[in-house]
């Protein structure tokens, strides 16, 4: 995807690589200026790598199933509860939880992600881990549904109100819980309800 801690050097890298090829899935990002080959769901990239959209975090996010191994490299695309102070970015909840389903249903052997997720890290290893980790992402979801709904029926509507009684909650049971960073997940969950 588009955003500067993943592509924000293409432009810089072009220069120095003027023949290099660069693929992406169309995105709407308004810092995706350079140009780059337009792939989409299932292309191929040489003999092995397969793309997998995996929108969600963001539009046109996306991973690459290595089809030999069936390792996924998934990118920011398995958000869990986030990371540091970025908490969980959702861009679209709708479309994140039919990418996890989606992914719930391949065959997968093993996912390597672009960060240390909350709270299951960079990685999982084997179909059980790579099941566990996918449902993870969905009940994260759920979770946080659960607890902002609560709040909301209760009387507290206020998106920050709710968003530092949630990380107060969570901390309790992750010591690394982000600090921050939900807002956007939490006003999708509120418009849900």
């Amino acid at each position: 995807h588009t955003h500067g801690d993943h592509a924000g050097g293409l432009n810089s890298l072009s220069k120095q690589c003027p023949n290099a090829t660069v693929y992406g899935v169309k995105s709407s990002n308004s810092d995706a200026s350079h140009g780059y080959k337009q792939i989409s769901d299932g292309t191929m990239i040489g003999e092995y790598i397969k793309v997998v959209t995996i929108k969600g975090h963001d539009s046109d996010a996306c991973g690459y199933l290595d089809t030999r191994t069936k390792t996924l490299m998934s990118g920011d695309s398995l958000q869990l509860y986030g990371i540091a102070s970025w908490g969980c970015l959702v861009s679209d909840l709708g479309s994140y939880v039919a990418s996890m389903n989606k992914l719930a249903s391949m065959d997968i052997e093993n996912i390597l992600t672009s960060h240390a997720y909350v709270p299951n890290g960079a990685y999982a290893l084997g179909k059980t881990e790579v099941k566990k980790y996918i449902q993870d992402c969905i009940d994260c979801i759920d979770i946080t549904k659960t607890f902002v709904e609560s709040l909301y029926k209760s009387g507290v509507t206020n998106t920050a109100e709710i968003e530092k009684q949630y990380i107060e909650v969570m901390k309790e049971t992750y010591f690394d819980f982000p600090s921050g960073g939900f807002g956007s997940l939490i006003n999708q969950l509120i418009r849900g309800l």
